[in-house]
């Protein structure tokens, strides 16, 4: 049994796991929506392979991309042609025991449809059990492999454990297909597959995982199966693969290998089952991999703990974004600044502080490219990260604080005679009830009824022409996006919203501004 302040830091990482990044990264970089192709000769194959080497370089790891031939020839799906394919594989070195790796697995390829579950959903996992890795320190190293070529019989893990024969393999997790929560008596439900039925510590290791890490889902088994990566690592370290019940015990998810393997077809993706099946994975790598105790007074900042501070994305920022930089050992009374890459220091205004939390505004004059955040603790100590600084990185505030659900708004109905009406698109009750949507109302026919949003990181933008509301399948333009007056750093949308909409009840709606996405939320229209 694990020390108590080890299991307890455990869990902390685990709770680390961010629900909107998690979104962002299977939404905005992996190709996975409507008429999107991930199939291997396609251009949104390299697209998202570059986005994945990409995302996890920026959190500090060692990112490699492992090029192989494939001679090409029938597939179980469609001909693949021959040529060269690419595996990415990024290492979090561990601190005590460097030559010992723990791998987790997913696969970018698809069956030319966009792939949202399969297997969109587990590379998003695996980015964000990257970046919560890299924000502390392991015994042993960490590996995470975004494999190619899974789908034409797992070539591309074929060819990574041959280049790989050497390397002292302790474990294997793989993720395949682990956003699909089936309704039923599977509700809720991840299995977990061996490729043999040797002993297999990796498995017991998932296992327990799941029940600590991932509430609420339940581990089940799902007997044996050679169909996805995991299977190429059998006879070189215990694997196993952790897959949605449904799929796993019934092979009936009803849009795997289909063009309906999409985030935008309904019931197809729970944003909720794949977090908590990302947070029993950063619990397996804390427990396989050890992760060493954190050290509250020691002074940390990683590029994986900057967070965008309305939407909780990591990412890119903006000049005059909100943003927080969470780490260690910050001190009581932090000064930051940000120093661009000619070495000019701008001054930053800290909001609030304390040894684990920065809140701050960034300057409205900040040029385009990288930068560097540095940290100024009481004693003098620095500590800096890199950032990328964009014209915009937008995020919505929502009404829990959290990126998630009800955004922090009101809508203004405004009748014929040009009396307004105002009301909260969120009630909050009981902590434990939190925060949820408020139905919208329309009013009479000739109302107009006007959408006011929150965000940061959106004042940078172009034209207003570049800024829209996605409703219901909907680009609603935007009448005013800029900054707010009162609060530095905080931004305004103001949208209005057609009668169409009463009636659709609650709805996903995501502010796009010059090409990027803030975090989803949700708007209720009312019931029909």
């Amino acid at each position: 049994m694990l020390p108590l302040r080890l299991a307890g830091q455990y869990e902390v990482a685990a709770g680390q796991v961010s629900q909107p990044n998690y979104t962002h990264y299977l939404n905005e970089l992996l190709f996975t929506h409507a008429g999107d192709s991930r199939g291997p000769a396609s251009l949104q194959h390299d697209a998202a392979r570059q986005n994945i080497r990409d995302t996890l370089a920026s959190f500090g790891l060692q990112v490699t991309e492992e090029t192989f031939y494939y001679q090409g020839g029938p597939g179980p799906y469609f001909d693949y042609p021959a040529g060269t394919y690419c595996n990415v594989t990024a290492v979090l070195p561990g601190k005590v025991r460097p030559g010992e790796y723990h791998v987790i697995g997913a696969h970018y390829d698809s069956v030319n449809n966009p792939g949202a579950d399969d297997d969109g959903s587990g590379i998003a996992a695996l980015l964000e059990a990257a970046r919560v890795a890299s924000l502390h320190d392991f015994e042993a190293s960490l590996v995470f492999v975004a494999f190619d070529l899974e789908e034409t019989g797992l070539i591309g893990s074929k060819a990574w454990v041959a280049a790989h024969s050497g390397d002292r393999i302790q474990s294997m997790l793989q993720l395949d297909m682990i956003a699909f929560n089936s309704p039923g008596r599977l509700y809720n439900q991840i299995a977990l597959r061996p490729p043999d039925t040797s002993a297999n510590p990796a498995f017991a290791a998932a296992w327990r995982a799941v029940a600590q890490y991932g509430t609420p889902l339940v581990p089940v088994t799902a007997g044996t199966s050679l169909l996805s990566d995991h299977a190429s690592f059998a006879g070189v370290a215990p694997a196993v693969e952790m897959i949605e019940a449904f799929q796993a015990i019934y092979d009936m998810n009803p849009y795997n290998h289909k063009l309906s393997d999409s985030v935008d077809t309904p019931g197809n993706i729970d944003y909720d089952f794949a977090a908590a099946a990302t947070r029993a994975v950063v619990g397996y790598l804390a427990q396989q991999a050890r992760m060493l105790p954190d050290d509250p007074a020691a002074a940390r900042l990683s590029p994986g703990g900057v967070y965008n501070l309305a939407s909780f994305i990591v990412g890119p920022v903006a000049p005059g974004e909100l943003i927080t930089l969470a780490g260690s050992g910050f001190g009581d009374q932090p000064s930051v600044l940000v120093r661009d890459s000619a070495g000019l220091d701008r001054p930053v205004a800290v909001s609030y502080a304390s040894g684990t939390q920065i809140n701050l505004v960034l300057p409205s004059d900040l040029p385009a490219g990288a930068q560097t955040l540095v940290v100024m603790r009481d004693d003098g100590t620095l500590l800096e990260t890199g950032v990328t600084v964009e014209t915009v990185a937008p995020g919505v505030f929502t009404a829990a604080s959290s990126g998630l659900g009800a955004p922090a708004g009101y809508t203004d109905r405004i009748s014929p005679d040009g009396a307004g009406t105002t009301q909260n698109l969120f009630v909050c009750a009981a902590p434990a009830a939190g925060c949820v949507p408020t139905p919208v109302d329309f009013g009479g026919a000739g109302d107009r009824v006007l959408v006011v949003l929150y965000g940061t990181g959106i004042r940078g933008r172009s034209d207003l022409a570049g800024v829209s509301l996605q409703v219901a399948g909907q680009n609603l333009p935007v009448q005013y996006a800029g900054a707010q007056p009162t609060y530095p750093g905080l931004d305004q949308v103001i949208v209005e919203l057609p009668r169409t909409l009463h009636g659709a009840g609650p709805v996903s709606a995501t502010l796009r501004v010059d090409g990027r996405a803030a975090n989803p939320v949700v708007i209720d229209m009312g019931a029909p």
